[in-house]
């Protein structure tokens, strides 16, 4: 998954993310945010959904293996 790096193009801490998390429903805290971004922990399709809508891009961007374009 690329939410770290997609996070960090946006200039979010992880606290800042789980904040905007939190807009669409979905309580993670930043350590639970960690575990994701590093691979450690599932994710379920609702949180897939909340975190490519806080981060300004579609779902699969999340996924994307290849070169991806991010809009600032």
């Amino acid at each position: 998954m690329r939410v770290r790096q997609l996070r960090q193009v946006r200039g979010l801490t992880a606290k800042q993310l789980c904040g905007e998390l939190a807009k669409f429903g979905i309580q993670m805290g930043e350590t639970t945010l960690t575990r994701l971004e590093t691979g450690h922990r599932a994710i379920v399709i609702d949180e897939v959904v909340a975190l490519a809508a806080a981060l300004g891009v579609r779902p699969q961007a999340l996924y994307a293996t290849e070169r991806m374009t991010v809009t600032l």
